[in-house]
């Protein structure tokens, strides 16, 4: 089992699970949200579908609870759990795919099904490094 699972490679693997599918509707670049936490968290709200889509029937900005996938993670409060960067390491206590909650979820197919389930199920953690906006799923490169 991995001891460190990198969140960059986390999400470039849902990138690629949803790039076919995300390029029949021309998106460009999934919706992903950081939201930090005072109490040492960091929550996680991803989409496929951009922040942008001109396809939903509201005008109204969707709120992250409303994305359909989450990933929750906590840090040592002290900050002592590092990677040999410098960056944070925590623990995923929480995640959801396609509005469904891991634990729930037995099925894990993809690699991005199965790198999740390694954070939820097993000791692996998670170093966040990268950003928000560093991914796009390449339909006009």
């Amino acid at each position: 089992m991995l001891d460190v699972i990198s969140l960059q490679d986390l999400m470039e693997a849902f990138v690629e699970q949803n790039k076919e599918s995300t390029a029949e509707e021309r998106w460009e670049h999934p919706d992903i949200r950081f939201k930090e936490f005072d109490y040492g968290g960091l929550h996680i709200y991803f989409d496929k579908k951009p922040k942008d889509d001109s396809s939903l029937y509201s005008n109204r900005a969707r709120d992250e609870y409303s994305l359909y996938n989450a990933i929750h993670i906590s840090f040592d409060k002290r900050g002592k759990d590092r990677d040999e960067k410098g960056r944070e390491v925590g623990i995923v206590y929480a995640a959801n795919i396609d509005n469904e909650k891991v634990g729930q979820t037995l099925r894990f197919r993809t690699k991005f099904e199965k790198l999740l389930a390694a954070l939820y199920f097993g000791s692996a953690k998670i170093v966040v490094d990268c950003e928000e906006d560093e991914f796009g799923y390449g339909i006009y490169d």
